[in-house]
């Protein structure tokens, strides 16, 4: 049995935007029309476009539900489960998943430490660089380890976001809050800073030297309020009770996972996270200033939140990885554009794929 994947996601470019045909498109085709190959279309880490992905399938002469071909997916692009009727799709959480396996978690929460986690990320986006601006107004980066990453050639990208403060207030809050936790520091391009280096280094040594963890996802939205990434389940991996950069949306979404978000714990109950972007960030700075000051009257119900928040994650984590093979998690979805299943784990892969638990559902 012959297993192949193909990374659609480098294959057609889409990170630069519009699908591209790639020069080796005749040899994709013949590999998908070859009806003795199993071929695994892989589109993750990213909510990518439906449109975009069902070009792609047409480029490739995908028949519907051809049952030769699967594609293995972030459930982030599967929202609407209308748009895929005619294609085998496996839903996939690459985010959880490659944390759960890549990393090691502590066995017991140290509560006991004064100081909450907050990474800011790339600057670039208003509501992390507002973050961090209410803690630098508040004089509360003293309670805070944190991280900032800035060049020069960011500023026109980051300074839009605070235009009530002087040149002079933006220069000073920028030089006073430049700081990196753990002396790793992201690469910087032409006009943006590209973090793919470290968002998936060992963040052990960062979460142990905090208690609570404030996180600032990649979107703070209200329409996609499903969009939880590494960001949010390393905190509930590290065993830190948090506060995060959200609607009131995302948090109903987390609970509705079976996540306790410390509504017991806070000053403003997720009810009242509506509004305006700056309104809610201001709102979710209190909770967990007040989180820090008010800890030690729930010790014992953070200790069992946290606990039970990492139950929910790694029993997420092995449903998902009931559908994958975990040896193929980093290879196969990070690096190599195609490749061959090895012939010792190809049978497994096509059971999980293309098995009673897969997409097609042969027996």
């Amino acid at each position: 049995m012959n297993v192949y994947y193909i990374n659609i996601v480098f294959f057609f470019r889409l990170y630069d935007g519009e699908p591209k045909s790639p020069d080796s498109i005749e040899f994709l085709r013949s590999l998908i029309k070859n009806k003795n190959n199993k071929v695994i279309l892989t589109v993750l880490y990213e909510a990518w476009p439906h449109t975009q992905i069902l070009s792609i399938l047409d480029m490739l002469e995908v028949a519907p539900n051809q049952d030769n071909v699967v594609l293995l997916m972030d459930f982030y692009s599967y929202a609407n489960p209308d748009v895929w009727k005619n294609v085998n799709v496996v839903a996939y959480n690459s985010w959880l998943c490659r944390l759960y396996y890549n990393e090691p978690s502590p066995k017991e929460p140290n509560l006991s430490i004064d100081k909450f986690l907050f990474i800011v990320g790339k600057p670039n986006k208003k509501h992390r660089i507002f973050t961090l601006y209410d803690l630098y107004q508040r004089d509360s980066l003293d309670k805070c380890e944190w991280s900032l990453f800035y060049e020069p050639k960011l500023e026109e990208h980051v300074r839009i976001h605070l235009p009530n403060i002087s040149d002079n207030e933006y220069s000073t809050f920028i030089n006073s809050t430049i700081r990196s936790i753990d002396d790793i520091s992201p690469v910087f391009q032409a006009d943006n800073v590209d973090f793919h280096r470290i968002c998936f280094n060992p963040t052990a040594p960062i979460f142990s030297k905090a208690s609570v963890s404030l996180v600032n996802e990649t979107l703070l939205s209200r329409e996609l309020f499903w969009f939880i990434t590494e960001k949010t389940w390393k905190a509930i991996k590290n065993l830190h009770p948090f506060v995060l950069v959200g609607y009131k949306e995302t948090y109903e979404y987390l609970e509705s996972l079976g996540i306790d978000t410390f509504q017991y714990a806070v000053k403003h109950t997720h009810d009242k996270l509506v509004g305006s972007e700056e309104d809610v960030i201001k709102m979710c700075v209190d909770n967990v200033l007040y989180m820090m000051e008010n800890k030690t009257h729930h010790m014992e119900e953070l200790r069992n939140s946290v606990l039970h928040n990492y139950s929910v994650y790694e029993s997420l984590a092995l449903t998902y990885s009931e559908k994958m093979h975990p040896s193929l998690l980093t290879n196969m979805f990070w690096s190599a554009p195609y490749h061959k299943v090895k012939s010792d784990i190809a049978l497994e892969v096509y059971e999980k794929l293309w098995g009673k638990n897969g997409a097609v559902g042969e027996d």
